[in-house]
């Protein structure tokens, strides 16, 4: 049988350097925090060729031109105040209008990152792959290759079972920005009553939209249909249940 003694003290040590070793790695994780603060500059600033070239500004202006085209998301703009949010938020607009509007702005951007006078191997690694997320981002319409690319049609087929359309975005939307629309005054009232009129509007646009679709013959299956109740109920649950009372 092995000395008890022994056994003690060598789990004494290893208690000890587990300890030594915790603290060393707190230690080296706040220098390293404190380290990034410092060499932020140097490290996450644009490379010389990104500023040359103007592809640091691009992705600025594919960011700005996102947010001017989806009033209805402005409240997760980075860095956004309340007062940008009341002056800039409307609920989203599904007309195909708009839908061609923002479809024709992303492929206007993506011809003009393709058109960068760029000489990728002076990119920083993290440029190089923004480089291929955004080019990737705007050929798929903003990241929504389906219902927002006015193309495709497929805006005028009403939602699916899981309901990524952006119409299921909406009570989201909602509840990030009117809380913004507190109202104090008579006029404030008057601001909100009129962001409620524009959330209606959105759902009796999205139905003409299914209208339009119908009559050109843009239908799915009778069982998709049935997924797409499914799919919409579920993220409207209370006005499936309550209609107009529901919340």
């Amino acid at each position: 049988m092995r000395n008890p003694k022994i056994l003690l003290a060598i789990a004494a040590f290893l208690t000890v350097a587990g300890l030594i070793c915790v603290i060393t790695g707190i230690i080296l994780l706040s220098r390293s925090k404190s380290c990034d603060k410092k060499s932020f500059t140097k490290r996450c600033s644009p490379s010389d060729e990104a500023k040359r070239s103007g592809f640091d500004s691009f992705l600025q202006k594919v960011q700005d031109s996102y947010f001017d085209l989806h009033p209805n998301k402005i409240a997760y703009k980075p860095k956004v105040k309340p007062s940008d949010i009341r002056q800039k938020y409307r609920s989203y607009d599904p007309s195909p209008a708009n839908i061609k509007r923002i479809t024709d702005e992303a492929w206007r951007l993506l011809d003009e990152a393709k058109k960068l006078d760029l000489e990728v191997h002076k990119l920083k690694p993290r440029e190089k792959k923004a480089l291929a997320q955004v080019k990737h981002y705007l050929q798929h319409v903003f990241g929504t290759p389906y219902d927002v690319n006015y193309y495709a049609g497929d805006f005028l087929m009403g939602p699916n079972l899981w309901c990524w359309q952006p119409l299921c975005h909406v009570p989201y939307e909602i509840q990030s920005s009117l809380p913004h629309f507190k109202p104090n005054t008579t006029k404030d009232m008057e601001t909100l009553k009129e962001k409620m009129i524009e959330v209606e509007k959105t759902f009796n646009q999205y139905i003409k939209n299914m209208k339009y679709g119908v009559a050109v013959g843009m239908v799915r299956s009778k069982e998709q249909c049935k997924a797409g109740i499914n799919g919409l109920t579920s993220y409207f649950r209370k006005i499936s249940a309550k209609g107009a009372s529901g919340k």
